[in-house]
This record gives C-alpha cells, structure tokens and sequence, in this order.
C-alpha cells in the first residue's frame, strides 16, 4: 500500500507484501525449476525482497508509477522539467528536458520534452538487434533520432485530484520506431 506524503510515495506495508511474495515464492518453486527460472526469481528478489526501500525503488522505474507521480504532484508551470523513461526494447533509460505548462482556467497540465541522446540512443538502437537493418556506413541524416514526450493531465480541480492523463512517447530514426502511450482514467 502507498501513501502519498508531500507529492510522493511511501511504502507503508512492507512486511505484509513480503511475507505475500514468500508464499507466492514458494508455490512457484513447487511448480517451476530450471536455470531460466531460478535467474527470473534471483534478479526478482535481489530488486525487492531486502527492504522496503529497495522495492520502493524498484517499483519507481516502472512508467506507471513515473506517470502517477507526475500527476500527483502540484500542478504549476515549470520551464525546466526532467523526465525520464526506461524504453524497454532498448533496455535503456530516455532523458528529456521539458517544460510544464499549468492552464489554471482548464485546469489542464502539459508537458513537452525533447531528449538529446543522440549518440547513445543510436548506439542502443544498434545492439537492441537492429544492426543488421544499418548499412556500414550511416549518413549523418540517418543517424538522427527524434525522442519526444507529449504528456497531459486533466484535473477535477487545481488540487492533486487528476480525471486523466495522457502520455505518448516517441523515438525514432529511419531505422527504428518505437511508440509507447499511457492513459489513467479515475473512475
């Protein structure tokens, strides 16, 4: 269960979900062996099972989470705002710098961000098993990737109380096209 104090997240029952994921732990050994398996469980484990920080922290790369902390924080304008986000088939972490744009008559927040990761994106891009499709020499102009991030909340009022949200996120270059959208509606 997450409490939300001061604009984030806190884990308040760490053992009740630890104690969850022994049994469930358990009853997956029962079912399930082999090397595959035993490399799924380890990693999992090593990521949440110490403390309730590490969980805490793990659940936090996931986009979900990103998003609803981005709704649940105070909705303001801010010209220079960091985002982040673990593009998965590319097994690595997209930076934007953007801006948050606060309509206080609408009660609408947007986000916009451009990333500029040019050369480590492309180089992800080629070992996500992409190579292939790349000719030995890139242009310059082919090499170019574009990452943008579109995000808009929609508030009930100018409290932390969003009706939905709306996320797009875009990476590409003539080799690649990766796109990914999130949408929370609170029923």
């Amino acid at each position: 269960m997450f409490e939300v104090k001061d604009g984030n997240f806190s884990l308040v029952n760490f053992g009740e979900i630890a104690e969850r994921l022994e049994l469930k732990d358990a009853e997956l050994k029962f079912k399930h062996t082999g090397p595959g398996f035993d490399f799924i469980r380890e990693s999992f484990l090593q990521k949440v099972a110490k403390d309730g920080y590490d969980m805490v922290k793990y659940l936090y790369s996931f986009g979900l989470i990103r998003i609803l902390l981005l709704c649940i924080e105070e909705p303001e304008n801010n010209n220079y705002y960091d985002f982040n986000w673990k593009a998965l088939p590319l097994d690595t972490n997209v930076f934007w710098k953007g801006k948050k744009n606060f309509d206080a008559e609408s009660i609408i927040l947007k986000y916009e961000g451009e990333g500029d990761e040019n050369d480590a994106i492309f180089e992800h891009i080629k070992t996500a098993g992409n190579a292939y499709q790349y000719p030995d020499k890139v242009t310059d102009e082919e090499s170019v990737i574009t990452t943008t991030i579109k995000h808009e909340i929609q508030y009930i009022t100018n409290q932390l109380d969003f009706k939905f949200s709306k996320t797009n996120i875009d990476i590409r270059n003539s080799y690649f096209n990766y796109k990914e959208s999130l949408t929370l509606t609170r029923k």
